[in-house]
């Protein structure tokens, strides 16, 4: 079902009944009625009522929706736009992707090559100490986090600055290096160097970066060998400290250990209390000696008790430290085995990309949360089990202290002398201490000789065959993948920021006025495509009106530059030709323009003169003349029209009347009897230099062209041609002498128009001017005038329109911008209906609805829009510009010029006596 909108003031014409309400109209059906209501806020609202078929029509004049930015983009995103907007911007496309592409070729091309060598060495975790006294202190790597620690750490050893210290003290005693400063080498080398552990391995690897491959080997090995003997070194110098320093605290304790015994001896001497060589009796202090070590064993244990269990007080939240606490296996120690594992794993399938809801994964934290339950518990029962050891310590130091107290009474009855027994105490104290010293030593020296590097290395860096950065295809790829989106991203900005009007869909929706007509750019569309462009253009004006009566259309636009004198100048063409008996007004007052873009215009006195046509075949003279006559009813460019048309048969009948006449064109058969084309040519020229010669000709060759273009001739046509070679050839032929024609002065459209009209010096019917064009009139716009507005009165604009509807059937009316000045609005009320021009790519959305919004308060019937200036290779619907041709090839219509390739490629080939001659 079709909803039809008219009225006299403001058709419109939908054929969807959604469109209607795209303008922001309700229609309500009741009946066999429609009803259209404008809506909530018009600028304007007129009602009326119209019928067509018996159907009545309710008829109102919408306000025109306001722009937004969401309505300018849509309120969802519109895909083939976005595909059509790449399309177009192609060649933006692949000029940022081939751009790119080079750029990262021409990089990859010019940059300096750089090779890479690795030596690897393997990295175990430093053996348990030695000396069982040193547990405590000793590291544990009980977490899976402390095995990553320790590694990370040599990590930064290798690349820090004191290794690389180390291997340019070893690189300067080689000959390449001898020489060079020892600080800027190593700086040298700790930029190239580039440690990293092995996946799943303790395996370092030493990369080192160098543009010389042989450089690159001999640094990553100096670094590892280098690496090796420090991590040795460090180990050694340890133990060799450790050494030196027990050395020192044996030679205090044994030297104070000689002083109590002397000291002893000298008291038990006063005593008579030690034996000597003579004999004698002395106090057995056997026993109390051993009371005395069991004490101090007590003590030690006690201290050592006491030590481990304030250690696992404070570590309460490490229970690792807690565990290292405990003597021998324990259930806290296989607790933190199984999380270390259990974390291990967690860490692999973190690494290998499972996510935390991942069964395995999942069931792991599980597992873990609960046994980190089971570890707390365990830590605070091996609290409590230290706790517990520290009283036995206590009492077990107690009873020794009890025992020797016992032992030291039993001396004191023998010897009650306080020095003595200080002097045995003193005397067992420090040999119990010096025993203990030298066995330590003695342990330490064994372990420093055993001692073993935890470092090794596996592979020596050889020198590499390719450069780390050579030209990959990666890299080129994701160089033109960026110029890809770079392109993609200039063609969207610049769309984004286009303001222009850019499709009709777009008028519509914004503006919301019909799009009447979509008019290609002249340069870039075939004849036919912009001939039926302004046949739709005129169809859908008699869509609005289909009745008998005659009909006033102003044409304008929003601002100059649009293209409205040429589409009123083309369609008022179009509808002469259509048979409807039309004129054009040329109404804009200020920049009058019509005279000049209607070639057309009948001048009195006007002609160029008489042509000539030379050919010694009746039939050919014929057709030339007939075709002749086709151009000289026409007319040429700017009103100019040909003479009479003369024949001769050869050329000396032809000198005889160009002698007779005067000849403005000779049209000259290149094969003539008697005197040949081209002596006639020279006969011609030399008598009437200002007389043009075509010559035509069935047999040709570019070198008979040229040579007859050197003799003077204007063009040159080849047989057969069509009636449009033959207007284009005259047309070009006679270009120069129209160009040096004297001016007509006093003709209607130089002085006299619809400014005399206006100004009631001279009637209509004396300003109107024929053209060549049948049914095709033009009222130009005269002299212009100081200041046109004063001359736009209503009625007397009112009362043109009126006596032009009276005589025609349609009067299409040039008019000046409607931004730029008031005019249209004054000429707009007085006609059926106005027309906008709209530039594609050219005029902004806001001038656009500016103009109509003027047009509409000014009650203007405005129709629609013709968008105008569309260039296909910019338009979503490129393909619709293309002729409609039968399959049979036309008659060429191109002269020597357009030709001059195909007449080198096979001129001669062309048959004589085929169409013309």
């Amino acid at each position: 079902m079709l909803w039809r909108i008219s009225h006299p003031m403001d058709p419109f014409f939908r054929e969807a009944p959604m469109t209607a309400m795209e303008r922001g109209l309700k229609i309500e059906s009741s009946g066999c009625r429609l009803s259209v209501i404008a809506g909530d806020n018009p600028t304007r609202k007129d009602e009326g009522s119209a019928s067509e078929g018996g159907l009545p029509v309710r008829w109102g004049v919408d306000t025109i929706p306001p722009v937004s930015s969401a309505e300018s983009f849509g309120a969802g995103v519109d895909y083939r736009y976005y595909l059509d907007l790449l399309r177009r911007g192609k060649w933006t496309i692949l000029a940022s992707t081939l751009l790119c592409f080079g750029l990262a070729f021409l990089a990859g091309f010019l940059r300096t090559p750089l090779y890479q060598a690795q030596a690897t060495v393997s990295v175990e975790l430093p053996p348990a100490p030695i000396d069982p006294t040193q547990a405590v202190m000793a590291p544990q790597y009980n977490s899976y986090f402390d095995y990553e620690y320790y590694f990370q750490t040599q990590l930064r050893v290798i690349s820090g600055s004191t290794l690389a210290l180390r291997a340019a003290d070893a690189l300067v005693r080689l000959p390449p290096y001898r020489g060079r400063n020892r600080e800027e080498l190593a700086a040298e080398i700790q930029a190239s160097v580039a440690p990293r552990q092995l996946e799943n391995t303790r395996i370092i690897a030493i990369a080192v970066t160098r543009e010389s491959p042989e450089e690159a080997a001999l640094w990553a090995n100096t670094v590892a060998e280098a690496y090796i003997e420090s991590n040795l070194e460090e180990r050694k110098k340890s133990f060799q400290e450790a050494i030196a320093a027990l050395k020192m605290l044996l030679e205090r304790a044994e030297a104070n250990q000689a002083r109590v015994i002397e000291q002893l001896q000298q008291i038990a001497r006063e005593f008579g209390l030690v034996p000597t060589e003579a004999g004698g009796g002395r106090v057995d202090t056997s026993a109390l000696e051993a009371a005395t070590r069991n004490l101090l064993e007590a003590q030690r244990e006690r201290q050592q008790a006491e030590v481990r269990y304030h250690q696992a007080v404070a570590a309460r939240e490490t229970p690792h430290r807690i565990a290292a606490l405990l003597p021998g296996p324990n259930e806290l120690s296989g607790l933190l085995e199984r999380k270390a594992a259990l974390e291990r794993e967690l860490h692999e399938l973190a690494r290998k990309g499972f996510l935390e809801r991942n069964p395995r994964v999942a069931q792991l934290r599980a597992q873990l949360n609960a046994l980190e339950g089971h570890i707390a518990r365990a830590t605070e029962a091996a609290v409590e089990t230290l706790r517990n050891e520290l009283e036995a310590a206590r009492q077990k130091e107690a009873e020794a202290r009890r025992l020797r107290d016992l032992e030291q009474q039993r001396v004191q009855g023998a010897s009650t002398d306080p020095r003595l027994l200080d002097q045995i105490v003193q005397q067992t104290v420090t040999s119990e201490i010096t025993r203990e010293l030298k066995q330590t030593l003695n342990r330490l020296e064994l372990g420093g000789q055993l001692l073993r590097n935890n470092v090794a290395l596996v592979d020596r860096a050889m020198p590499p065959r390719v450069p780390l950065n050579r030209q990959s295809p990666r890299v080129l790829l994701l160089g033109a993948f960026g110029g890809l989106l770079l392109g993609v991203g200039i063609v969207v900005a610049r769309d984004f920021v286009n303001n222009t009007i850019r499709d009709a869909e777009e008028i519509e929706r914004l503006l919301g006025r019909p799009v009447l007509g979509e008019i290609p750019r002249s340069a870039a569309a075939e004849e036919f495509a912009r001939r039926e462009a302004f046949h739709g253009l005129w169809t859908n004006l008699k869509l609005f009106h289909r009745g008998p009566s005659s009909h006033a259309v102003l044409i304008t636009s929003s601002v100059m530059e649009e293209g409205k004198t040429t589409i009123a100048c083309e369609l008022a063409e179009t509808a002469a030709r259509l048979g409807a008996r039309t004129v054009l007004v040329d109404l804009d007052l200020r920049r009058p323009d019509v005279h000049r873009r209607m070639p057309q215009l009948k001048r009195r006195g006007s002609h160029l003169g008489a042509v000539l046509i030379v050919d010694d075949e009746a039939a050919t003279r014929k057709l030339i003349a007939d075709g002749l006559a086709v151009v000289q009813r026409d007319g040429l460019e700017g009103g100019w029209t040909l003479g009479p048309i003369l024949t001769a048969e050869d050329g000396q009948d032809a000198l005889e009347k160009l002698r007779d006449a005067d000849i403005a064109l000779a049209i000259v058969d290149l094969m003539l009897p008697g005197m040949s084309g081209t002596e006639l040519l020279e006969g011609i020229k030399e008598r009437s230099p200002r007389t043009e010669v075509v010559m035509i000709t069935g047999h040709a060759s570019l070198e008979t062209a040229i040579e007859a273009v050197r003799r003077g001739a204007a063009d040159y046509l080849i047989k057969p041609f069509g009636l449009d070679a033959l207007r284009e050839a005259v047309a070009r032929a006679l270009r120069r002498r129209m160009r040096d024609a004297p001016p007509v002065r006093g003709s209607a459209f130089e002085v006299e128009g619809v400014v005399a009209y206006l100004a009631g010096e001279a009637e209509l019917s004396a300003l109107i001017c024929e053209t060549h064009i049948p049914n095709l009139y033009v009222l130009p716009a005269g002299r212009p005038p100081q200041n046109p507005f004063l001359l736009l009165d209503r009625e007397i604009v009112g009362d043109l329109v009126r006596q032009l509807k009276a005589q025609f059937e349609w009067v299409i009316l040039d008019a000046p911008p409607v931004v730029a000045v008031s005019d249209p609005l004054v000429i707009a009320p007085m006609v059926d209906g106005v027309l906008v021009v709209v530039r594609f790519h050219r005029t902004d959305r806001k001038i656009v609805r500016r103009a109509l919004e003027r047009l509409a308060r000014a009650n203007a019937p405005i129709w629609g829009v013709v968008l105008n200036d569309i260039r296909p290779e910019e338009s979503r619907y490129e393909h619709y510009y293309y002729e409609y041709r039968p399959r049979e090839a036309e008659a060429s219509r191109r002269s020597l010029w357009s030709r001059s390739v195909e007449a080198i490629r096979g001129i001669r080939r062309q048959e004589h006596g085929r169409g013309i001659g």
